[in-house]
């Protein structure tokens, strides 16, 4: 296939395998960096891309310098355009428009370890009791950031719901076109429902947004930054952090607190099992932890039986029982209270 018909091939084949048009326009439009460094190695075609040149790809990519700051992009933008051309190259392969798959085996950009940046339990407790319901902005952003905590929202599906979708009194959302147009039904904590009772006072028809903006919906990316000045405005501000890591912490606690990962995967709305997988990874990193600092085989503080130990152990009885065979001897000579 022609490098130059790409883009619009892979647009076509998004968009009849479900994906959203947002996903769409910014996967092809992050992949204008491959095809321009294809078009710098003088490749027409990619009928002749082979490993080496994407291991090349892949180092280019890695220390690309931003147009804004002159600095390596950031991995989150990094990992944008390595889905953008690990998912293109793969639909090509299945497609029968390729003949190879040359992919590095290690994942570029991936988070070390394979691990999600993660807010704990009592951070986002903190960080959701800290928002005062004292004014219009207040009580908005207490239910919006209440919502995606109690139910794994993206923030995508946020925007879209509607005062229709909401059954306050069963405490049920109901979640539609999500991610490859599917729907669902989510529960909703005690904490979302009083924190929306307290947003959605002023009557509104049943097709009006829960959270409106004058554009419809507010939108993914004014989410986003709102998620960051209240990090920020509360001290708790990480490098990383986004309103994501909200739906993040939703599943890593309730696999942390015994949930079955099916029960987690039909919240989330994970088309495969495989993706809710990777929240126990750091479920493993603690249990880890805990076991090398608690098990007696792993403790640094357990110090293993063996011939050197118990050499040390008869020496030392050897030693007592030498001083009791003394003292024995000398009240046997002095009798019982020291006196002859």
């Amino acid at each position: 296939m022609r490098c130059d018909e790409v883009r619009a091939w892979y647009g076509v084949w998004l968009g009849e395998n479900g994906y959203k048009a947002s996903t769409t326009d910014n996967r092809k439009q992050v992949l204008k960096v491959f095809l321009d460094y294809l078009a710098a190695c003088g490749l027409e075609t990619l009928d002749t891309l082979d490993l080496p040149m994407m291991e090349g790809f892949a180092r280019y990519l890695k220390g690309r310098p931003s147009k804004r700051s002159g600095q390596p992009c950031k991995p989150s933008s990094v990992r944008s355009v390595w889905q953008a051309v690990t998912g293109l190259l793969k639909a090509l392969y299945e497609a029968g428009r390729i003949t190879t798959l040359p992919l590095p085996k290690r994942i570029l950009g991936q988070r070390e370890g394979g691990l999600l940046t993660l807010l704990s339990a009592e951070e986002v407790a903190r960080f959701l009791d800290a928002i005062q319901a004292d004014s219009d902005h207040g009580r908005r952003d207490r239910a919006l950031f209440e919502l995606i905590y109690s139910s794994g929202l993206r923030a995508s599906e946020v925007t879209r719901l509607k005062v229709a979708d909401l059954n306050l009194s069963g405490r049920l959302a109901r979640i539609r076109q999500s991610k490859f147009d599917k729907d669902r039904v989510v529960p909703l904590t005690g904490e979302a429902v009083e924190a929306l009772l307290c947003w959605l006072t002023h009557p509104a028809g049943p097709e009006a947004f829960v959270f409106p903006s004058d554009a419809g919906g507010l939108s993914p990316a004014y989410i986003n930054k709102r998620f960051k000045f209240l990090l920020r405005r509360f001290g708790m501000y990480k490098p990383g952090l986004t309103t994501h890591q909200l739906r993040h912490a939703c599943a890593t606690h309730l696999i942390e607190g015994g949930a079955e990962i099916r029960y987690v995967q039909e919240l989330l709305g994970h088309e495969s099992i495989e993706t809710t997988v990777r929240y126990t990874k750091n479920q493993v990193v603690h249990l880890k932890r805990a076991y090398r600092s608690h098990h007696p085989r792993e403790n640094q503080l357990y110090e293993e039986v063996g011939p050197a130990y118990l050499e040390r152990l008869a020496a030392l009885e050897n030693r007592l029982l030498g001083t009791r065979r003394l003292s024995r001897r000398t009240k046997g000579e002095a009798g019982w209270d020291g006196r002859n």
